[in-house]
């Protein structure tokens, strides 16, 4: 059985996908990040994805997002979806999700508190 990370990041497909959006120019050492220091570091990640208007954060979660899709579609119904189609419809949600929520189009969240 495959681990998630293999999945979302290390398999020939992903990898191949990660590397056409170059997130090493963000995180040098994207490929080699243990699993919940991966996730938590780009989900944290304040810079705008070059040359667009969407946060690398929002854009990453959206590709995680699609690629865990992508895996149950191979699946449970025999279907894929290519890197190019994956990542346009990645660009898509990552963009009506900011459009819907001015206050995360900024390079900078706002600062909330953890209540315990």
């Amino acid at each position: 059985m495959e681990s998630f990370i293999h999945i979302l990041r290390d398999c020939d497909a992903t990898k191949t996908l990660w590397l056409s959006l170059q997130p090493c120019r963000y995180l040098p050492n994207f490929f080699s990040l243990q699993a919940d220091e991966w996730l938590f570091s780009n989900l944290k990640l304040n810079r705008l994805h070059s040359g667009t208007h969407i946060p690398w954060r929002i854009l990453f979660a959206s590709l995680v997002w699609q690629l865990w899709k992508r895996m149950n579609s191979i699946l449970f119904a025999n279907t894929d979806m290519t890197n190019d189609a994956l990542q346009q419809l990645s660009y898509s949600w990552a963009s009506h999700f900011i459009s819907s929520s001015p206050a995360l189009a900024s390079p900078t969240p706002p600062v909330r508190e953890l209540v315990q």
